[in-house]
């Protein structure tokens, strides 16, 4: 079994502790050299070349970082573009190819908050989604008893937020709605789906795995977080909140949505805005239509009051880790779709009305 908090060096000239950690990466993030260029998860970056070297050798990273060019760049470095899960994570561990110290990086990994002394180093390896998710589903010889042994932290793994088997069927018969549109990249079925949540849960109890498995499974009840958001906007804030009714075929009541009525439907465990529809969408669902898009998953649907504001000058969200931002991102709605890129400054109040 890894040991999760090692004791220290007894004494400064003691020898160095090494505990080695395990770095997935999510297959849905992969893209082509072609399409990395104005993504808001990608950055140009110039690193030390001998890092970029061993990022290039690790298959984990391929179709994660490729190489770029400029007149600019310092001796010693290359210029590469690479996403965001390795770049913002400290190039999660990959740094720690170079044995950085965990002081270092300790505001990214916060499971190793803890591990503060000079010197207990981290030593990552870092593996492709598909030899990691035939692990986890029992298609490999190598099991998670030994991963538990051999690694006391796992990073990455599949995006657990969102329903992760791919569906065809529903895409093809009514090619408005996206379903499951990433989550092909996991090559999971429902059964593999529910194989790999409990394994992987099991796995959480032999190792520490940052993010939580279950602190992710719990953002797919969203009918749960409306619950307590209402909650809160109506003991403490005393603030206003659109209108929230879960989608039944009992007492259902067309259009759900109409021009002096608007309402937008949403969906739990939904996948970057693939599973929300405007009103002007929802006004044209049929109740064959909405009969199939209950009886294709068990995630409920809901319809909520459409708030113009929303629209017109978007939603914002804050990533905080260890109680500091990181970035913001702005959702907005464009031209039929939703975008998002980063928030760097906002409207003042007065010019949002």
């Amino acid at each position: 079994m890894a040991q999760t908090r090692p004791e220290a060096p007894s004494s400064p000239g003691a020898e160095e502790i090494f505990h080695k950690i395990l770095v997935v990466m999510d297959p849905t993030r992969r893209k082509v050299r072609r399409d990395v260029e104005n993504q808001v998860d990608w950055v140009e970056v110039d690193l030390e070349s001998e890092l970029v070297d061993k990022i290039f050798q690790s298959n984990g990273c391929r179709q994660f970082v490729y190489p770029s060019s400029g007149d600019d760049v310092p001796a010693g470095h290359s210029r590469v573009w690479i996403h965001e899960f390795v770049s913002l994570n400290g190039l999660t561990a990959l740094k720690l190819a170079f044995i950085m110290k965990i002081k270092q990086i300790k505001q990214v990994l916060v499971v190793y908050r803890w591990l503060e002394h000079p010197k207990i180093r981290l030593v990552p390896d870092v593996f492709e989604w598909e030899g990691f998710r035939d692990m986890i589903i029992g298609k490999s010889q190598y099991n998670m008893e030994q991963l538990g042994e051999q690694y006391c932290c796992l990073v990455g793994g599949a995006e657990l937020g969102l329903s992760l088997e791919y569906v065809f069927l529903f895409y093809k018969r009514f090619g408005w709605l996206d379903e499951f549109s990433r989550n092909g990249a996991y090559g999971l079925s429902a059964k593999d789906q529910e194989l790999y949540l409990k394994n992987i849960r099991i796995l959480n109890k032999q190792m520490m795995i940052w993010p939580s498995p279950e602190e992710q499974l719990s953002t797919r009840k969203k009918t749960n977080l409306v619950a307590r958001l209402d909650q809160i906007a109506k003991t403490v804030t005393r603030t206003l909140r659109p209108r929230t009714d879960i989608v039944t075929m009992e007492d259902l009541s067309l259009p759900l949505s109409t021009p002096t009525n608007p309402k937008v439907l949403k969906r739990e465990c939904s996948d970057c805005c693939n599973h929300v529809l405007m009103p002007d969408a929802v006004q044209k669902l049929t109740k064959g239509k909405i009969r199939a898009m209950l009886n294709q998953t068990s995630w409920k649907w809901m319809l909520q009051d459409y708030v113009e504001h929303l629209r017109k000058i978007g939603e914002w969200r804050v990533y905080l880790l260890n109680g500091k931002a990181l970035h913001t991102i702005c959702t907005t709605y464009t031209k039929g779709e939703w975008a998002f890129e980063y928030a760097y400054a906002f409207w003042p109040l007065n010019e949002m009305r």
